[in-house]
């Protein structure tokens, strides 16, 4: 979860992408998360809580708060998203 918020806070859009779970990439609006990304100012990440994720676990839940200005106005983006782990590697299933 904290790479991918540094990958929105940096411009990392081809990161982000590449780590959604290979199902679901060809349904994203990339014009969208790279406009989102570039034009917010991304202001810090709060892990409020996590479940599995661990070595040997398949999945894993975190749930946390990044906050972040756009146009001006501070704003809070909150969700719980699902992650599935894949030869070694955790993906972003959905929220």
């Amino acid at each position: 979860m904290r790479s991918r918020y540094c990958a929105h806070a940096t411009g990392q859009i081809q990161y982000i992408v590449d780590t959604w779970v290979l199902e679901q990439r060809l349904q994203l609006d990339i014009d969208a998360i790279k406009t989102w990304a570039l034009s917010s100012e991304w202001l810090g990440l709060q892990i409020l809580t996590s479940s599995n994720g661990s070595a040997g676990n398949d999945t894993g839940k975190v749930e946390f708060a990044a906050s972040f200005k756009s146009e001006g106005r501070a704003q809070l983006h909150r969700e719980t998203s699902q992650f599935v782990c894949r030869d070694g590697r955790w993906y972003f299933v959905n929220s």
